[in-house]
C-alpha cells in the first residue's frame, strides 16, 4: 500500500464494485415496462402457461401483476384445478348406476363452493368485471 493512500481510498473500489449492486426492486414497485414475475415453483406445465397468460392479460390491461399477487394467482390456479377435478368426478359418478342422492348433493355443494372460490379470486385479480 502506498504511503499517500488513506484507508478510505484503499476500500473505495469495493464500495463501488458491480458485485455489490443495489438490491433489485420487487415487481410490486417496478414500472409497467418490467418483466412479469416468474411462475412460482411447484406448478405443472399447464399451470405455468396459465400463470403467464394471467400476467400477460393484466399487463395488457395496464395493471401488471405485483409480487404480492403471485400467491393469489397460485390460489386461483389451485381453485380452478379443484373445480375441474370435482366436475370430472361428477361426470364419472353420474355414469354409475348407483349414484345416490346424498352423494349428488354433497358433490354439487363442493362444486358450488369451488366455483364460488374461483369467481371470487378471478374478481380479486381483476380477470372479470365487478
Amino acid at each position: 500500500m502506498s504511503a499517500n493512500l488513506r484507508p478510505r481510498d484503499v476500500f473505495s473500489h469495493f464500495l463501488e464494485s458491480p458485485t455489490m449492486s443495489k438490491p433489485q426492486q420487487s415487481s410490486a414497485l417496478s414500472p409497467p415496462g418490467e418483466a412479469d414475475p416468474s411462475p412460482p415453483r411447484g406448478l405443472n406445465r399447464s399451470e405455468k402457461v396459465q400463470f403467464q397468460r394471467i400476467c400477460r392479460m393484466r399487463r395488457d390491461a395496464g395493471k401488471p401483476v405485483s409480487a404480492l399477487e403471485v400467491d393469489i394467482i397460485r390460489d386461483y390456479l389451485d381453485a380452478r384445478a379443484r373445480l375441474e377435478e370435482l366436475q370430472r368426478v361428477e361426470w364419472t359418478e353420474q355414469a354409475r348406476p348407483h349414484f345416490f342422492l346424498s352423494e349428488r348433493i354433497k358433490l354439487a355443494s363442493a362444486i358450488d363452493r369451488a366455483a364460488s372460490s374461483v369467481r371470487r379470486l378471478a374478481k380479486d385479480l381483476g380477470l372479470v368485471g365487478s
